[in-house]
């Protein structure tokens, strides 16, 4: 039951206790006409479902407020990501397809940010701290093809084998992709950056048509080596996570197969912390083997997300896989799993200003009565997300403007056409220039407009 719906039914309820009261006096108040019974009566009712609808339209500015709240805090990370790339490379913004019908999305790769075509999946309340890898799935294919990025910074990417499916629809965040049950799959190739070793968590969220005798979500070299891993879901519906002791012995940790239902979203997280494995299903822990102290994680395989299942198994989709060189806290768990998710992208506009000394922004290109300003780009982000069944959209509109001293660049200094060798005088000419004064002192660069 929902808030709404508990709040609905508490006016139920007082208003069934107002009316036994209401009748109780009749009886003791013989005197009392009909008609005052039944407006009493009336007014009472119209009050309660007032104060009930008055509760329910507070619930929901509080939960679209939060919502608000968390979309700006996403898109001004856009917005200071985006002045950052400026700032570095000035035509890594202003080379950017320009128009509302372009959107891009920013990763983080390295120390450097990729800027590519698409939207990204993010979620509120987020844990970072020791991510091994974070796949969103959320590339434009036509930029990447076959090539997946690590969104955790550590530069683990993968690559698509057999043929795994992008998604557009239907995902959890951003966009997704779906696996056709039995060998598609993505490799992340070893070495692993900061591999877990003595202790993981592996999580993915995953939607299933129908429970088969084995889905394979996440894996590394699962049981031929001491240290493997895997985490899975099996006939019964049972979330399952399992780490192989020195023995070769499987450790499967599993159960909620009461909840694993199928065509829905479920987040299926596993943890080994040196001493228990634990699995665990939209935010809940499901059970504990605890018999394996002190194993040491292999690392030598690649990591290997959607892989085999059971042969003819059916299509299942996945999206948001991330691995932690540590075991996440069942608290924390609990709070990723019920944060919101969000989609966010931005697009880039040519600005334009009045043709006058004033010079204030008009608009944005095709400029009609004004002049162009190639040193100020608009960049406006736009933050996506559902609550109750309503999708709900936040745009926040920033200029970006680049320093004088940044505006031009010179690339080539040779002397120009018909010039060979070494210049012995400064000159004043170019082969081709753009924005530059042609009245300038010998061995000066004058900038238009300045």
């Amino acid at each position: 039951m929902n808030k709404e719906s508990g709040i609905r039914n508490y006016g139920k309820e007082v208003l069934k206790k107002f009316i036994h009261n209401s009748l109780i006096i009749i009886r003791k108040r013989s005197g009392q006409s009909l008609i005052e019974i039944i407006v009493a009566l009336t007014i009472g009712a119209l009050l309660i479902g007032a104060a009930s609808l008055a509760l329910v339209f507070v619930l929901r500015s509080s939960t679209t407020n939060q919502g608000l709240h968390s979309a700006n805090v996403f898109s001004q990370d856009y917005i200071d990501k985006t002045r950052t790339l400026a700032d570095s490379n000035w035509q890594s913004v202003y080379g950017l397809q320009k128009g509302t019908s372009t959107s891009y999305m920013i990763v983080a790769s390295g120390t450097n940010f990729l800027v590519m075509t698409g939207k990204e999946g993010v979620i509120e309340n987020d844990i970072e701290d020791n991510l091994v890898g974070r796949w969103k799935f959320d590339e434009d294919p036509s930029v990447l093809g076959t090539q997946t990025l690590d969104f955790s910074s550590n530069q683990n990417h993968g690559a698509f084998v057999n043929n795994p499916t992008r998604s557009t629809s239907t995902c959890y965040a951003g966009d997704c992709i779906s696996f056709n049950g039995v060998d598609a799959r993505v490799s992340v190739p070893a070495p692993i950056i900061n591999a877990a070793t003595s202790s993981i968590t592996v999580a993915a969220w995953v939607r299933v048509s129908s429970h088969v005798n084995s889905y394979n979500y996440v894996s590394n070299n699962w049981a031929t080596s001491p240290g493997a891993w895997l985490l899975y879901s099996n006939l019964s519906g049972e979330a399952l996570f399992g780490v192989v002791d020195g023995t070769l012995s499987q450790k499967n940790a599993h159960g909620c197969a009461s909840s694993f239902t199928t065509s829905t979203w479920h987040w299926v997280v596993g943890t080994y912390d040196g001493a228990s494995v634990r699995v665990y299903l939209d935010g809940a822990g499901c059970s504990i083997t605890s018999a394996l102290p002190n194993q040491l994680l292999y690392t030598a395989s690649p990591i290997t997300i959607g892989s085999w299942g059971t042969p003819g198994a059916t299509t299942h989709f996945m999206d948001d896989v991330r691995i932690y060189n540590r075991a996440l806290p069942a608290n924390d768990i609990a709070k990723i799993f019920k944060s919101t998710s969000f989609s966010r992208k931005f697009f880039v506009e040519n600005t334009c200003r009045t043709n006058d000394s004033a010079a204030i922004i008009s608009g944005t290109s095709p400029c009609v009565g004004s002049i162009e300003d190639p040193s100020t780009q608009k960049i406006t982000v736009v933050a996506e997300w559902v609550s109750s069944g309503n999708t709900y959209q936040n745009r926040l509109v920033e200029y970006i403007t680049r320093w004088k001293n940044k505006i031009f660049q010179q690339t080539d200094w040779s002397g120009g056409s018909g010039v060979n060798g070494p210049l012995n005088n400064p000159g004043r000419t170019f082969s081709s220039s753009t924005n530059i004064e042609g009245g300038a002192e010998p061995g000066t660069i004058k900038i238009k407009g300045i």
